[in-house]
């Protein structure tokens, strides 16, 4: 719940600065709290968190953007026209800026995000053209003629995509612009767009589309009803983008070469329909079973399709890996078919391919059996895809992880054991006692009512409603239950986690509890270690000069809006951006969750001092993650998953998210030399984690 109140400061200055109270709920402490920022903070987060991203860093977007410039104003010279230039959505203004200095005679500019459009302002003074173009504080589709521009334009340069191409609206932009704001022969850049699908075997995404509780051989299964089963694979289902350059080969087989699924003309000379469908048929490289389907498109930036722009993952680009251009706003995704389907060698099967105006959904059938192509409506359970991530999903059947907790737990748990699982998300870990022998155990699910329905509808399916009660909070359990636990088990896992140590939520929820309960995990570390990013560092990294304009008032603006709404660690899944080990991982802080928080003197958890940096290299980032030991002879880490060798590239958990703190700027180091100094401190009242870090070289 988010509830907004208008509260007046103190008058510090002579203009009025209102404030927000916002109310949040404190992911680690679980309770609800009050918190007061600036009116302009939402702003201010949005611009830190969204433009300062890697996308002015991307070099092959930037220069192959203002050959398409160069080639429509070169066109339409040869046509004897003027070239009167719509940019919309500008941004920095940097598109803008390359048609004037190819010889645009007029340039209009459009972005009704107002911090944007104030610094693309500046930006364009900066650059000495200021007179020559005219920057409308609107969206494209409030511009009006000849009220803000005087004619229509017939060159339009826009980048209006996402992952998914649509997802931010191209379509309905292209189509209002093409029918209010352009000539009939006008030049757009990109002119065009081919979206590619790959079909594909790959039981490790197979795990991230549907619901199951493995648990290991030695217990007796846990099923799933058929109602709760199934990932909803229609055009509601949320977007699962990764980085699939690094995704390791031995975690999918393609069943085919990729395939050309949907063309999309930006210039009017086609239809651009709001909703549309196709079929495409290929003939299967390999046997296997189609689990899932890579998705990537790209880009024609000129009217001849001469220059290409391609978001294809690494093995299906005519770079070496070291000359790929790494870019994070436009990624791969991957989609899923509403079944698996087994293809056989050589033979025809057709991929049902369909969009409205922002979502993508794909499906598979043999081509011989076709039926008649239907909509790809939701499917499966209407709830899942609001109460797990798909990542949620693989984790629950990582049968390596769950046996580590057997480990623990076997021949602790008997028949008078009174448990209490302190995890959501349907953690595993309610049917691993049940199994184990429990006599009861309580469960929390304070999320997505569907969330409570889903476990209810797994537990009444196994026939464990007599051992596992499940509640909507821990309020709801009642004093005399919480006086009989004998035993609290976490994963831990909470769906308002965002950084690794808000998981420390199990420790207050173990100060609830009597003293001599058992407690597993029963220590937490938070652990660090000094890196060297192949890219991720580019999204915090200042722009600078790009393509010979002057962007510094760009970096000024994100400068400032991160140091007003942003915090300086931020959770990323590092399996999916590169980074060799510069150090060891270094322990920041050490967590009794076995011990009440009542028991622990002073009011923070606090330490500093330094770690040695053990590589050369550039010192550009810090991975933060937690491990926990269940006991002296288990642990589960949610960061690096074997033993870390500086100068080589570490193995990361794939199901859990870590934490990284992004330097502004990189710095060469040198091993045995450099040191990175430290402060760490947990505020135990709120939960509130500070961490700092600083390099010695």
């Amino acid at each position: 719940m988010l509830v907004l109140m208008r509260v007046q400061p103190r008058k510090k200055y002579k203009a009025l600065v209102m404030a927000l109270k916002l109310s949040k709920v404190n992911p680690t402490t679980g309770k609800q709290h009050w918190i007061v920022e600036d009116e302009n903070y939402d702003y201010c987060q949005e611009i830190a968190r969204s433009a300062y991203a890697d996308m002015l860093h991307d070099t092959e977007r930037n220069k192959k953007y203002e050959l398409g410039i160069i080639a429509a104003i070169k066109r339409m010279r040869e046509r004897g026209r003027a070239c009167d230039v719509l940019d919309i959505g500008t941004g920095t203004g940097l598109l803008s800026m390359m048609a004037v200095r190819n010889g645009a005679d007029t340039v209009h500019a459009c972005d009704a995000f107002e911090p944007a459009a104030a610094c693309a302002e500046k930006i364009i003074a900066v650059n000495g053209m200021a007179g020559k173009i005219k920057l409308i504080h609107k969206r494209s589709t409030d511009v009006l003629i000849p009220e803000d521009m005087s004619v229509k334009a017939n060159i339009l340069v826009t980048e209006v995509f996402d992952t998914e191409l649509i997802g931010e609206g191209a379509i309905s932009t292209f189509r209002h612009a093409l029918k209010h704001l352009l000539e009939p022969d006008c030049i757009v850049v990109p002119s065009a767009s081919r979206m590619y699908i790959q079909p594909v075997q790959s039981f490790y995404l197979s795990t991230c589309n549907h619901l199951k509780i493995s648990l290991p051989k030695e217990l007796a299964a846990i099923g799933t009803p058929p109602s709760a089963e199934q990932f909803n694979n229609g055009l509601a289902a949320p977007l699962f983008d990764l980085q699939l350059s690094q995704l390791s080969n031995d975690l999918f087989d393609a069943l085919a070469p990729p395939k050309v699924v949907f063309t999309f003309d930006f210039c009017g000379r086609k239809d651009l329909p709001k909703e549309n469908e196709s079929v495409t048929l290929f003939t299967a490289s390999t046997s296997g079973s189609c689990h899932a389907f890579f998705m990537w498109w790209d880009l024609d930036m000129d009217m001849d399709g001469d220059i290409q722009l391609s978001c294809a993952p690494a093995w299906h680009q005519p770079y070496s890996a070291d000359k790929l251009q790494w870019r994070d706003h436009w990624m791969q995704a991957v989609f899923f078919p509403q079944n698996p389907l087994p293809v056989v060698k050589g033979e025809g099967y057709a991929i049902l391919s369909q969009h409205d105006e922002y979502s993508l959904a794909f499906d598979i059938q043999p081509a011989d059996k076709r039926k008649e192509i239907y909509w790809l409506e939701d499917s499966g359970s209407q709830a899942l895809h609001h109460c797990y991530t798909r990542p949620r999903l693989a984790m629950l059947q990582d049968t390596s992880s769950i046996s580590v907790y057997m480990k623990s737990l076997q021949g602790k748990v008997d028949g008078n054991t009174a448990a209490l699982c302190a995890s959501e998300s349907s953690s595993f870990l309610p049917y691993l006692l049940a199994r184990l022998g429990a006599k009861k155990i309580y469960v929390v699910e304070s999320g997505f009512i569907g969330s409570r329905r889903i476990a209810q509808s797994i537990i009444d399916y196994n026939e464990l409603a007599d051992v596992i009660h499940i509640y909507s909070s821990y309020d709801d359990i009642s004093a005399s239950i919480m006086e009989q636990i004998t035993m609290l088990v976490g994963e831990p896992y909470f769906s308002l986690t965002s950084l690794p140590w808000d998981d420390l939520r199990f420790w207050y929820i173990r100060s609830t509890l009597t003293h001599n309960v058992q407690v597993y995990p029963g220590t937490a570390h938070l652990m660090a270690m000094a890196v060297q990013f192949d890219d991720l560092h580019k999204i915090r990294q200042p722009v600078g000069v790009v393509e010979g304009l002057d962007l510094n008032v760009y970096d000024e603006m994100i400068e400032n809006a991160r140091l007003t709404s942003d915090d300086s660690i931020e959770p990323q899944s590092l399996w999916e951006y590169p980074c060799k080990a510069l150090s060891l991982p270094f322990r920041l802080l050490t967590f009794d969750l076995a011990t009440s928080l009542a028991d622990v003197e002073g009011v923070q958890m606090s330490s500093e001092g330094h770690f040695d940096i053990l590589s050369n290299g550039e010192y550009n980032g810090i991975a933060i993650w937690m491990v926990y030991d269940l006991d002296k002879s288990n642990q589960v880490s949610f960061g690096v998953l074997e033993d870390v060798s500086p100068g080589t590239y570490p193995k990361w958990n794939m199901e859990r998210k870590q934490a990284v703190f992004l330097p502004r700027l990189s710095q060469a180091v040198t091993a045995n030399k450099s040191t990175v100094s430290y402060k760490a401190a947990f505020h135990l009242e709120d939960g509130n984690m500070e961490l700092s870090f600083s390099l010695n070289s």
